[in-house]
């Protein structure tokens, strides 16, 4: 995840995330590029990888030294690894937003498809809406931002990068301040999220989480709709209106391919256990277990010396960059769409939708002020210098 500095550096930080899918558990490593370099995220140029508390002392003279590692970690492991794009950053650059709500409901509709076969129908329907609008969509590659394209490894099906943002409004106070000191109050703000977290697990009254539940839950409740035949060992087959899927419980497999991708039983896998007897708490994954659960947050951050009992390293001190004051307002918030619903008040409720009615003449679309029905005069309005008369 990336988060801007007030001395004009983007910082990369590498982040944990916690099995309930919330907000990242742990920073280790901040990443720096000046923003004023012209140099790619790939270039050795202006990227240091560091740990945190070391990060603004070192960030100079490690360039050189971290140059091969960082070769290692760009150009063979992460071409390596499984890439997802946030689909509410796809939706926001595509140009279909424009174009009215049934093409958001199309979007949503191809990122949540979990089959290739169920991909293609979607994108054909908005093919033949709007061959631009498709073509505009299909330029970034659909294997990072839908669900049917996605590896099994992960089990994660969420689509968004909320996680991410929820952190980037968590320190937002420590966003605006000096590296050291911004460091500084994410780690202890960390430290006492594992803390809140450990306290909030011991909770938990079965093996998994809440929001598990509530997922399995609704698999549940959809199971019964499902018909069932089974082929007398582990295979079996779910059926409901025109709709068929294939569940193999020896490997764990759905051909839905919900199953794999979260790792929570799906509804086919739910009815199919519940026709042989099984327990379903023991077919889901162990990514969702209280024992990994606890893992994640079983290393605390150790408590430090203030700057005041830190070593010196004599290395000469890195100053800041001279800061210049950029144009216009700084934003703090992320943009908000443009059909996104306005936050109000507590106590306060939107007129949106509401028709107005005149409380002269009884007629709809305008008030008393603007009504030529009911007045008997009408307001004749004239200007003269910085004056307003009314006859």
């Amino acid at each position: 995840m990336g988060i801007s500095i007030r001395y004009r550096h983007t910082v990369l930080l590498s982040v944990n995330r916690d099995v309930k899918c919330s907000m990242p558990c742990r920073g280790d490593t901040a990443i720096f590029k000046h923003q004023g370099s012209s140099e790619p995220w790939e270039s050795g140029g202006d990227l240091v990888a560091l740990p945190m508390v070391e990060a603004a002392w070192k960030m100079k003279h490690l360039k050189e030294r971290t140059k091969k590692g960082h070769d290692i970690a760009i150009f063979d492991i992460l071409s390596r690894v499984e890439h997802r794009n946030c689909a509410r950053y796809m939706f926001a650059n595509w140009s279909g937003r424009k174009l009215g709500k049934s093409y958001e409901f199309d979007f949503w509709q191809i990122v949540k498809c979990m089959t290739e076969r169920g991909w293609e129908e979607l994108c054909t329907t908005v093919e033949k809406k709007d061959k631009d609008a498709y073509d505009n969509l299909m330029k970034n590659s659909p294997k990072m931002w839908t669900r049917a394209f996605w590896g099994t490894t992960c089990k994660s099906d969420i689509i968004d990068n909320n996680p991410c943002e929820s952190f980037n409004s968590n320190i937002i106070e420590a966003r605006f301040k000096s590296i050291i000191i911004m460091l500084e109050d994410i780690r202890t703000k960390m430290m006492t999220r594992i803390i809140q977290k450990r306290k909030l697990y011991n909770r938990w009254k079965r093996n998994y989480g809440p929001l598990v539940k509530a997922k399995l839950d609704a698999n549940k409740k959809d199971c019964v709709e499902w018909q069932l035949i089974w082929n007398g060992e582990n295979g079996c087959e779910l059926r409901k209106g025109r709709y068929q899927y294939t569940v193999d419980l020896s490997q764990s497999i759905c051909s839905c391919r919900s199953w794999q991708i979260s790792g929570i039983l799906c509804a086919h896998a739910c009815a199919a256990m519940y026709h042989l007897g099984l327990q379903l708490d023991d077919y889901l994954n162990e990514c969702h277990h209280i024992k990994t659960y606890k893992k994640a947050y079983s290393f605390p951050m150790q408590p430090i010396n203030g700057p005041h009992d830190w070593p010196k390293t004599g290395i000469e001190l890195a100053l800041p960059p001279i800061e210049r004051k950029m144009p216009g307002r700084p934003k703090k918030n992320r943009r908000i769409a443009k059909d996104e619903p306005k936050r109000l008040k507590p106590d306060h409720l939107s007129r949106k939708g509401l028709l107005m009615t005149c409380t002269q003449c009884g007629q709809h679309g305008h008030n008393k002020g603007f009504c030529t029905k009911g007045n008997k005069h009408v307001k004749q309005v004239q200007f003269c210098s910085s004056l307003i008369y009314i006859e």
